[in-house]
């Protein structure tokens, strides 16, 4: 969730900003299932099981809200900055069938 993270951080009055900003702020820009409800293209969510930033958590969430097609890749090479390059041919074939419309709909590890 990207209010607790950003509370986590910061505190509320690093911003000089009262709460209600802040979470009318964190309802319009960082809504992420209410984007994803809106989103009509194919959703592909990848996460590195050993994220040390975001937890996997936030993949299955993100996995749960998008419609169909989509796919999940959660890798257990990488980690939050590299898991794109550890993984670059598993990803290339996914992105191949996400232009070939065949999306993958079940998850990988």
């Amino acid at each position: 969730d990207v209010e607790d993270r950003v509370r986590s951080r910061w505190g509320i009055d690093d911003f000089l900003i009262g709460d209600s900003v802040l979470k009318e702020g964190m309802r319009r820009y960082y809504d992420h299932a209410a984007k994803l409800a809106r989103f009509r293209g194919p959703v592909i969510v990848t996460h590195a099981r050993r994220d040390d930033l975001v937890d996997v958590s936030n993949a299955e969430k993100l996995f749960d809200w998008a419609r169909m097609p989509k796919a999940r890749l959660i890798f257990s090479r990488g980690g939050h900055n590299s898991v794109f390059f550890e993984n670059l041919g598993e990803y290339a074939q996914v992105f191949r069938r996400l232009i070939d419309g065949s999306v993958p709909s079940a998850a990988r590890e």
